[in-house]
């Protein structure tokens, strides 16, 4: 009688629910969803070494584009940890104009980031990094029924080096998330980002009326000339299965 496989990889993660993408091509409403409302964004997978999805919108004030998983598919949640692991590079072609998120929200859409440099949108759930028109550091966010906090780090957002995005959220008590997140490279590691008195951001938000988000990558152009372009090597996101 033949050997039977009693513990594959399948059986070894059922207690996970995962995405993660390279990005080795690229299909609209399949597992990923596009915002590319506007007259000239597109997403496209070219030749590239391991895969690289490009997001890019033009230099019209405000116009945006974004990749999401199609379902809603994470919540914050009692005994359940939440990660979203994303690289990308982008450079500013005008500055500091770009609006950049990544991470997680319910309904990623338009006006994910407000216009102007409003930043995050002020109703449903999002937890991530996102940076704004006319900043150039790396924010962070967390929002439960859009109840938010807000705290900038003192990391440099975008240029020429590829970057590796985390978010990172745990249950603290079954009535609290504690959310942690983390930027840097891939020959560096990865770091904790801190506010400007050196200190590591760490944001508690309330599990009781949490909905489900998306995990996606979002950007919007502050009318820099050239446009914004940011290349998404990879974005893997996780939950426990409860």
């Amino acid at each position: 009688m033949s050997n039977v496989a009693r513990f594959t990889h399948e059986l070894s993660e059922l207690d996970t629910v995962h995405i993660w993408d390279d990005f080795f091509w690229y299909v609209t409403a399949h597992q990923w969803t596009s915002l590319a409302a506007d007259t000239t964004p597109t997403l496209t997978v070219g030749d590239a070494v391991n895969g690289v999805l490009a997001l890019f919108t033009d230099t019209t004030d405000n116009n945006e584009v974004a990749v999401r998983s199609t379902a809603e598919l994470f919540k914050v949640g009692t005994n359940r940890e939440i990660v979203c692991r994303a690289k990308l590079q982008y450079s500013e072609n005008d500055t500091n104009k770009a609006n950049v998120f990544v991470g997680f929200a319910s309904a990623i859409g338009a006006n994910l980031l407000l216009d102007n440099g409003g930043g995050p949108r002020v109703s449903g759930d999002i937890l991530g990094i996102f940076k704004v028109d006319g900043g150039t550091v790396w924010k962070c966010v967390s929002q439960v029924n859009g109840t938010a906090t807000i705290t900038e780090s003192t990391t440099t957002a975008g240029g020429t080096t590829a970057q590796v995005l985390e978010v990172i959220a745990k249950d603290w008590d079954g009535v609290k998330m504690e959310v942690l997140f983390k930027v840097g490279t891939v020959a560096g590691g990865t770091e904790y980002l801190k506010d400007a008195n050196g200190t590591v951001i760490r944001h508690t938000v309330a599990i009781a009326s949490a909905t489900e988000m998306n995990v996606g990558v979002y950007v919007k152009t502050g009318g820099g000339s050239g446009g914004e372009t940011v290349n998404v090597d990879y974005v893997y996101a996780n939950q426990n299965r409860i």
